[in-house]
């Protein structure tokens, strides 16, 4: 049984082949982050993470079960070049909210990532 999802080539972002990062796809705003529940909700680990409520509260956002991402993702020693995210909201970069999860054997080349808390590569 597959617990997780494997990059299988090299990314590169920069749309036209110039040597520049494109950032003309989402009309502009860029990648949108990985999420995405991959376990059920009334699992142990949600009661944990979430506990009785079955929600996390920060920084004025409510998070649910639907946006956390919690697998293993296998890189295999490729690279994402150019990865561009420009989001007004909370939580963006590769991926969105990492529960528990395990990001392996993957590289970033030049990344920009902007967005308003909690942004990362």
């Amino acid at each position: 049984m597959c617990h997780g999802y494997e990059l299988i080539t090299d990314l590169d972002f920069d749309e036209n082949g110039n040597g520049v990062r494109d950032d003309t796809y989402n009309t502009g705003a860029g990648w949108r982050p990985i999420m995405g529940k991959t376990y059920p909700e009334d699992s142990l680990l949600a009661s944990i993470i979430l506990g009785e409520r079955g929600v996390m509260t920060g920084a004025n956002v409510e998070f649910s079960l639907a946006k956390m991402f919690h697998a293993v993702f296998e890189g295999n020693g490729h690279t994402i070049s150019n990865l561009y995210v420009n989001h007004n909201s909370n939580f963006v970069g590769l991926f969105g909210w990492l529960a528990l999860s395990e990001i392996r054997n993957i590289g970033l080349i030049a990344p920009t990532v902007r967005g308003k808390y909690k942004v990362g590569a």
